[in-house]
């Protein structure tokens, strides 16, 4: 991972562990379609006079709201997560399928691909970071529909303390499928900030 400027920021690392063929196929379809509408290439959003295209609205046939298209979202791993505790490092928190695609995929020389960065968030997030060593492990694990829980990444185990409602004792805690599903109150919740984002993870057009 590096600034604009080329300087060297850390390394990145995936979360998740699989890719599915219709995620590759719709960042690539989008990537063509946009750069022959617009002249805009995806891969470098928010570059040029005033950052101007940060991120997109795309309005498509059928749909009522236009949809957000925005540059994958990293964000930095707290120091205690890290590989190398003398380099910063980063996860994919949003655009797995776009980071496969057009870095891992590419057929260019040098491939570049901007992001937007994320430092110290509120809360960690839903899922801890596999090795950077394993990004192989993500671009060849290609699938037509997602895996169990624990084969799409390894979720993150929420403090007891956060799972008690206000004021209820020990024998009052929430149920055990709550608790198991409890790495949700991690989960980023980008329609917060932006139009209609579509589906995730390429399950539909």
């Amino acid at each position: 991972v590096s600034d604009l400027e080329g300087m060297i920021l850390g390394y990145l690392r995936p979360v998740q562990r699989y890719v599915l063929k219709a995620g590759l196929d719709r960042a690539k379809r989008l990537q063509d379609i946009i750069a022959e509408k617009t002249n805009i290439d995806v891969t470098h959003l928010g570059e040029g006079e005033d950052g101007k295209n940060g991120y997109l609205l795309l309005t498509i046939a059928g749909r009522e709201k236009p949809i957000a298209f925005l540059p994958p979202v990293l964000e930095i791993i707290p120091n205690d997560e890290r590989e190398n505790p003398d380099a910063e490092e980063f996860l994919v928190c949003d655009g797995n399928h776009r980071v496969v695609q057009y870095l891992l995929n590419s057929t260019v020389d040098h491939p570049s691909l901007n992001c937007v960065l994320v430092r110290n968030p509120s809360v960690p997030y839903y899922a801890y970071p596999s090795s950077s060593w394993d990004w192989w492990v993500t671009k060849e694990t290609v699938l037509t529909s997602p895996p169990d829980l624990y084969g799409k990444y390894t979720p993150r185990k929420v403090p007891d303390g956060m799972l008690n409602k206000d004021g209820e004792t020990e024998k009052e805690q929430r149920p055990e499928a709550f608790r198991q599903n409890a790495y949700r109150l991690y989960y980023r919740d980008f329609g917060t900030a932006f139009p209609d984002m579509g589906s995730q993870g390429g399950k539909n057009e």
